[in-house]
């Protein structure tokens, strides 16, 4: 299942995809939430889409707990920009 968002903070985008999930995301920094994507985002898939924002917002992505799926907070890295569904590709390539 894909959605198309447009300027949709990331706290929503993991809310939409924890939705009846057998393991959800959880974003271990509230800051991560407030950054906004735009594209296609596949939602049935959190692992997928977990990695992705990972690549994407430089981020580690904790898949030790079979319960939940944990994006990490950053390491110093200040966000720019909101990325589009081109650069969330570029950033997953090799991922899938």
């Amino acid at each position: 299942v894909a959605r198309e968002l447009e300027a949709t903070p990331v706290a929503e985008l993991v809310a939409l995809a924890n939705r009846g999930a057998a393991r959800p995301i959880r974003l271990a920094d509230p800051d991560l939430g407030t950054e906004r994507v735009s594209g296609r985002f596949r939602i049935d898939n959190t692992e997928l889409l977990a990695r992705r924002l990972g690549a994407l917002f430089g981020r580690s992505v904790d898949m030790d707990d079979r319960r939940e799926i944990v994006l990490a907070a950053a390491a110093g890295m200040p966000s720019t920009r909101a990325p589009d569904a081109r650069q969330l590709a570029a950033a997953s390539k090799g991922i899938e």
